[in-house]
């Protein structure tokens, strides 16, 4: 890989018309960039801007990537507002909670409709314990009522 970067650099630099030329050296890491710093340090004016793939993309979008951690606490702290009875215990949350962070950037991923998500998964449950007698159906029904909070509750 390093000899390949440093194949496309040299090219660079024996290409004058490059040298009079504004370029963006965007790299997959940092490890990669920090070696072209120091290794063409002298030339570092043949790059205008370095960035990571996501310092480019926060760069030109305007928004910035929330670490993790962040995110978690902030779902907690949603959690404790509404006094739910999933945020009584913090590391219980952290054993959960990760997972549907996991599950949710998936789905963003995807470019899936969250509410037509959860929407289908709660239909196919009920389909599953759907019972011919109407007694259990009532009891049944308010099980089910989670599913559908939860799903106002991720709305913004």
């Amino acid at each position: 890989m390093i000899k390949k970067i440093d194949q496309v650099i040299q090219y660079l630099l024996i290409q004058k018309k490059y040298l009079k030329k504004k370029l963006i050296l965007i790299s997959f890491n940092d490890s990669i960039i920090e070696y072209i710093k120091k290794k063409y340090q002298f030339k570092n004016h043949l790059f205008t801007e370095i960035y990571t793939i996501e310092k480019f993309i926060e760069k030109i979008s305007g928004l910035y990537i929330f670490h993790e951690s962040y995110i978690l606490f902030h779902f907690f702290y949603l959690f404790k507002e509404e006094n739910s009875d999933l945020s009584k215990k913090f590391n219980d949350f952290l054993k959960w909670a990760p997972h549907i962070l996991n599950d949710f950037q998936d789905l963003d991923f995807n470019l899936i409709n969250i509410e037509d998500f959860f929407s289908y998964i709660i239909s196919t449950e009920q389909i599953k314990k759907w019972n011919l007698n109407l007694e259990n159906n009532l009891i049944e029904k308010k099980n089910f009522f989670f599913g559908k909070k939860f799903i106002n509750f991720i709305k913004f």
